[in-house]
């Protein structure tokens, strides 16, 4: 059914407004860095409001509360950026940034709605779209920089109205249909596998309506990629995945696991971490690893990052040059506690000492005469991971919630935004081993590689 706002003249409404400015990301770097320690910022006062409660109580309705608790307070304490709504690239955030929560997107500036897919400024006539926001929880379809986007009203997928009704010209769909008749372009962003992609500027073509899928009469923008911007990605109907098409694609890691892997294990950790912790192979085979005993945390080790267990699903993969390696599934944010280093704490001068150091592998030193870790026997998924010149995680010592400060607890947190499928790695040189170990070679293949782990 064709709506009766399709046929109108484009030139029928006018509007006087700003220039849009181009961004300038070579005088942006400050802006951005704003920017980041915002979002790191974000990711820390939600990491410790999220801890204080119970893990029986963690579910996802009490995780959206505390995202948009942790997003108010930032606000009502000014340590937000691009407050205000504009229209274009918001400054400090660059096309294909990756983020995971909507409430990220509040604290940045770049989506300023909690909830709402479209984001917009000025009222009725005068309102124009700044941004929107594509999920799965409406029929949106993507495919070669053209974005179909269904517009905004009650849907059963966002939450159960009393009166399932038609979709109205109004609040935002309004604004996009005058960001259309203005040709003025809006942000947008995609929900890609669970993350929040942006997407970059589109411009808002077409408006049509038509009966949707819960048979009421929906609105359908269709929006197409400005040119001069990375490419975009194809958008699937099922589980919030885009399939890539035209997205250009990284290069695989040499040392990810070879295709058609099998699941080998389904969960080493017994069921002791929040997410099970699986272990795959080649489906030709490989001989596991010798049995160990999972630990959750250091015997008598309890604290605050460290109590909640891991918040990512991770998994045990065989590397092609490394032995056994670490990588996640999903996308980890810069700043987000990975996981402990666990093992069993000895001094130096523990009579067994010399004999656990005999070519142990899963060993940390902790240096300054304070002893070692050692993860041989017992341990996490932490003994698997792998050292790197270029980390993506550090190493980082926390607060102590018991007296023996010679035991120290060693976190490792990610150092930069981690794409899903990601091998996991840190810079083993923060231990300064000093006894032997297998092999001294150092098989990273980064560009700043040193060639040897102990330098």
């Amino acid at each position: 059914m064709g709506s009766k706002y399709c046929g109108r003249k484009r030139e029928e409404r006018s509007h006087t407004l700003p220039h849009i400015p181009c961004q300038d990301l070579s005088s942006s770097s400050d802006k951005r860095k704003r920017v980041q320690e915002a979002l790191k910022t974000f990711r820390d006062e939600f990491d410790k409001r999220y801890c204080q409660y119970k893990s029986n109580q963690l579910d996802y309705c009490l995780k959206t509360k505390v995202l948009k608790e942790t997003a108010v307070s930032m606000q009502k304490q000014y340590q937000c950026e691009n407050t205000k709504k504009r229209l274009g690239h918001v400054d400090g955030i660059n096309v294909g940034d990756l983020f995971q929560y909507r409430a990220e997107l509040v604290v940045i500036g770049l989506h300023h709605e909690f909830e709402k897919g479209i984001d917009y400024l000025g009222k009725s006539e005068s309102s124009l779209a700044t941004s929107i926001v594509a999920t799965h929880k409406y029929s949106n379809v993507m495919k070669d920089g053209c974005l179909i986007y269904e517009g905004q009203g009650t849907n059963p997928r966002v939450r159960k109205p009393l009166a399932h009704h038609d979709q109205k010209l109004e609040t935002g769909n309004l604004a996009l249909w005058n960001s259309m008749n203005a040709k003025r372009p809006v942000r947008v962003i995609l929900k890609i596998s669970g993350k929040l992609k942006y997407d970059g500027l589109y411009s808002v073509d077409k408006m049509t309506q038509g009966r949707g899928e819960f048979g009421k009469l929906v609105f359908k923008f269709v929006l197409n990629k400005l040119p001069d911007q990375p490419a975009s990605v194809s958008l699937s109907p099922k589980d919030d995945v885009m399939e890539t098409e035209t997205f250009q694609k990284r290069p695989k890691s040499r040392d990810h696991a070879v295709p058609k892997d099998i699941v080998k294990i389904n969960d080493v950790s017994e069921g002791k971490e929040k997410f099970p912790i699986r272990v795959k192979t080649p489906i030709s085979g490989v001989e596991l690893f010798k049995p160990f005993n999972y630990l959750v945390t250091m015997t008598s080790c309890i604290n605050r990052v460290s109590q909640c267990g891991i918040q990512f699903e991770l998994e045990i993969f065989k590397t092609e040059s490394k032995g056994w390696g670490v990588r996640t599934p999903s996308f980890i944010p810069s700043g987000s506690f990975v996981c402990e280093l666990v093992g069993e704490f000895a001094h130096h001068n523990n009579k067994n000492a010399e004999s656990i150091l005999h070519d142990a592998n899963y060993i940390f030193n902790l240096g300054f005469g304070k002893g070692f870790i050692d993860a041989t026997k017992h341990g996490n998924i932490g003994r698997f991971i792998n050292h790197s010149c270029s980390p993506n995680l550090c190493v980082k010592d926390v607060m102590y919630d018991h007296n023996d400060k010679s035991v120290p607890q060693k976190m490792l947190f990610a150092e930069q935004d981690i794409p899903a499928d990601r091998e996991l790695s840190y810079d083993y040189n923060c231990f300064k081993r000093n006894f032997k170990v297998e092999s001294n070679d150092c098989y990273c293949r980064s560009p700043k590689c040193h060639g040897q782990i102990y330098i």
